[in-house]
């Protein structure tokens, strides 16, 4: 299954839902700082992710929020 939750504010400690069957999930142009902490939680409640969309997120240093290439990589 796929979960868009895109612009909703969510931020690093969000409470998320157990989903066995989601694929793919899009977080972007959210408020997600805290990278370790996210990913653990990611990892806990969605153990079949394949794809992660974390664009224009403070966690996800990239062209659109103002990151360099060096951050991105």
């Amino acid at each position: 299954s796929i979960l868009v939750v895109d612009d909703n504010k969510l931020h690093s400690s969000s409470p998320l839902p157990k989903i066995f069957s989601l694929h793919t999930l899009s977080v972007n142009k959210n408020e997600i700082s805290n990278l370790p902490s996210w990913l653990d939680q990611v990892n806990q409640h969605f153990p079949n992710l394949r794809y992660l969309s974390m664009l224009q997120n403070e966690a996800c240093p990239n062209f659109f929020n103002g990151g360099s290439q060096k951050q991105y990589k």
